[in-house]
């Protein structure tokens, strides 16, 4: 594992999650889906009461439509204020996971190692080479081993 929920729930245990009431909402290139979410549309509405827990697959940025979206309060999203996507996704992604310690341990030592003082900072790039499979209509090849700069 690389990644474990910071939830005190255990996950692991699947059949915990089989007892529990569930709904899927798949809105994979559902660009509908966010048209409806920037004009109004109450995430609530769409779960079905009962649910207890919800399992969400989408692979759109749906910031800018929660950002804009009139049904939901300016203190509701408040805190994405001033922040860019990638920010407002890291903040995300750091409330709901952390690190395995396998992988903090290993990422620790790699830091001490190759950045030996607060002022050396690790930069991280993703380059996207060849169509996204989680996109069906993919079809553009934006970058390639030939065409991609070394740093």
């Amino acid at each position: 594992n690389f990644i474990v929920p910071n939830s005190v729930v255990d996950w692991t245990n699947l059949s915990q999650i089989g007892r529990l009431s569930q709904q899927s909402l798949h809105q994979i290139d559902d660009k509908r889906f966010i048209v409806a979410l920037k004009h109004g549309l109450d995430l609530g509405s769409v779960v079905r009461k009962g649910a207890q827990t919800i399992r969400f697959t989408g692979n759109m940025d749906y910031v800018d439509a929660l950002r804009h979206s009139p049904i939901y309060s300016s203190a509701q999203v408040a805190w994405m204020k001033g922040m860019v996507h990638g920010d407002v996704y890291a903040a995300l992604y750091k409330k709901l996971f952390k690190l395995s310690a396998n992988l903090q341990a290993r990422l620790d030592a790699l830091i001490s190692e190759h950045l030996p003082t607060p002022s050396h900072r690790l930069l991280c790039a993703h380059v996207r080479l060849g169509r996204n499979p989680s996109i069906r209509k993919d079809v553009v090849v934006r970058n390639s081993l030939e065409n991609t700069q070394y740093l």
